[in-house]
């Protein structure tokens, strides 16, 4: 709610990867959030951010294509629509 403004009935997790294997051990942890409503973002003072929504079948098919150049954000949208197309949660 803090950055974005959103607050969500259900949050569940989609596992977890390394930041960088090889690297360092350190590991990541995904989640999805659905039931989304949004409100006012709490930034702080020196703190800007502009939330961009967009329907899901878009962030899949960017995630798909050029991506988001992000590995993290790539990886969840996939596996959040393969878990929802098998139907898990």
């Amino acid at each position: 709610r803090e950055e974005t403004g959103a607050v969500a009935e259900r949050i569940f997790p989609l596992g977890w990867l390394y930041v960088s294997p090889g690297y360092t051990t350190e590991r990541l942890y995904l989640y999805a959030a659905e039931g989304l409503t949004f409100g006012s973002q709490e930034l702080d003072p020196d703190e800007y951010l502009d939330v961009i929504r967009m329907p899901l079948s878009e962030a899949f098919e960017r995630a798909l294509g050029e991506g988001f150049h992000d590995a993290k954000t790539d990886t969840a949208i996939l596996k959040y629509v393969a878990l929802k197309e098998k139907g898990a949660k």
